[in-house]
C-alpha cells in the first residue's frame, strides 16, 4: 500500500509539473501572438496613412488640372513661343494709353464756340455761334466731339451738326483727326504731331473740297490757349498755291 501511495504522489507531482510546464508554454505562445497583433495593427495604420496621402495627392493634382483647364477656357495664357511673345508685346504697345492720349483730356468739356469762315482771303468772314461737347472714350484713347448750332450760310440760317474724333496712334506715332458734318457726305481726315507738350497739335491731309471740285491739301492747327480757351484754325491752298486760313473756331469753356 505504501508503494501504491508513493506511486500516486509521484504521478500527481508529475501531472502538476506537466501542468505548470503547459501553462508556461501557453504563456510563451501568447506573447508572440500579441506582438504579431500589435505589428499587424501598426502595419494597417501605416497602410491607411499611405493610402490617405495618395488619395490627397491625387485630389490635389485633379484640382490643379481642373483649375488650369478652367483658366485656359477663360482666357488664361499658355506658354507662348518667341514669335507669339513678340506679337503680344507689340499688341500691348499699340493699346497702351500714353502721354499723348493724356493731352486730349484738356479738350474734354462743354464749350461755347465762335465760328468764322472766309470764302476767299479778300472777303470778310461769316460768323456763327455753336456749342460743343467733348468726351474721351475707350479708356481715354479717343476724343469724341459733337458740335451743334445754327450757322449763317450766305445770309441764310441753317442747322449745323458735326462730329470729330481725335486720337494718337502709338504704332504710327501720329495724331489723327476725322470730321463729318451735315454739310457733306464725306469724311475729312488728317494726321500730324504736337509741340511735345500737347499745347499745339498740327495736322495735315488731302481731302475732297466741294468748293474746289476735287481733292486738295488741308491743314489744321489746334492750340490750347489756357484751361478754358482753345482755338482751331483750318487752312487751304489759294489760287497761288499758298495756304491761307479759311476757318477759325474759338472755344470758351462753359462755366
Amino acid at each position: 500500500m505504501k508503494i501504491q501511495r508513493t506511486a500516486l504522489w509521484c504521478t500527481a507531482g508529475l501531472i502538476a509539473v506537466l501542468g505548470s510546464a503547459a501553462t508556461l508554454v501557453a504563456q510563451d505562445s501568447a506573447k508572440p501572438a500579441k506582438d504579431m497583433a500589435k505589428d499587424a495593427t501598426k502595419q494597417a495604420k501605416d497602410m491607411a496613412k499611405d493610402a490617405s496621402k495618395q488619395a490627397k495627392d491625387a485630389a490635389d493634382k485633379a484640382m490643379k488640372d481642373a483649375t488650369k483647364k478652367a483658366e485656359d477656357m477663360m482666357g488664361g495664357q499658355p506658354e507662348m513661343s518667341p514669335e507669339e511673345q513678340k506679337a503680344m508685346e507689340m499688341w500691348n504697345a499699340a493699346m497702351t494709353v500714353g502721354e499723348h492720349h493724356k493731352h486730349l483730356e484738356q479738350f474734354v468739356g462743354t464749350w461755347d464756340v465762335t465760328m468764322k469762315w472766309w470764302m476767299s482771303p479778300d472777303m470778310p468772314p461769316s460768323e456763327s455761334k455753336v456749342s460743343s461737347v467733348a468726351r474721351t472714350v475707350m479708356g481715354g484713347r479717343y476724343l469724341i466731339e459733337d458740335v451743334k448750332g445754327t450757322i449763317d450760310a450766305g445770309g441764310q440760317q441753317m442747322p449745323f451738326e458735326g462730329m470729330s474724333m481725335m486720337g494718337y496712334d502709338n504704332m504710327k506715332k501720329q495724331y489723327f483727326s476725322t470730321w463729318i458734318d451735315n454739310m457733306n457726305t464725306g469724311m475729312w481726315t488728317e494726321h500730324g504731331t504736337c509741340d511735345g507738350k500737347g499745347t499745339v497739335i498740327t495736322l495735315t491731309g488731302r481731302n475732297f473740297d466741294a468748293q474746289a471740285g476735287g481733292e486738295r491739301e488741308s491743314k489744321s492747327v489746334v492750340t490750347n490757349i489756357d484751361a478754358n480757351t482753345r482755338k482751331i484754325e483750318m487752312f487751304a491752298p489759294g489760287e497761288d498755291g499758298k495756304m491761307w486760313r479759311n476757318i477759325e473756331m474759338i472755344y470758351t469753356r462753359k462755366k
